[in-house]
């Protein structure tokens, strides 16, 4: 395994897939996750989704990770 991120690291807005494994605390590394993952999915699904939709989605969800991050941290403390 590569070295873990550290904490400042681990809280970035914009991680990639690669970056997410490498983030210890398996529930935060489960909320990076899903969040990639769905991102990932509306993407590859563009020819599909118009480009308005697109961002529309991707900031939500940018918005709600955001929010289960710093929910989880103020559990954690």
């Amino acid at each position: 395994m590569d070295e873990w991120l550290s904490e400042e690291e681990q809280y970035k807005e914009n991680l990639s897939i690669g970056e997410i494994h490498r983030i210890r605390d398996p529930k935060l590394r489960e909320i990076r996750q899903k969040h990639w993952n769905y991102r990932h999915k509306i993407f590859i699904d563009e020819a599909r989704i118009s480009d308005q939709e697109l961002v529309k989605l991707s900031n939500q969800d940018w918005e709600l990770e955001r929010k289960e991050m710093e929910e989880y941290k103020e559990r954690k403390q």
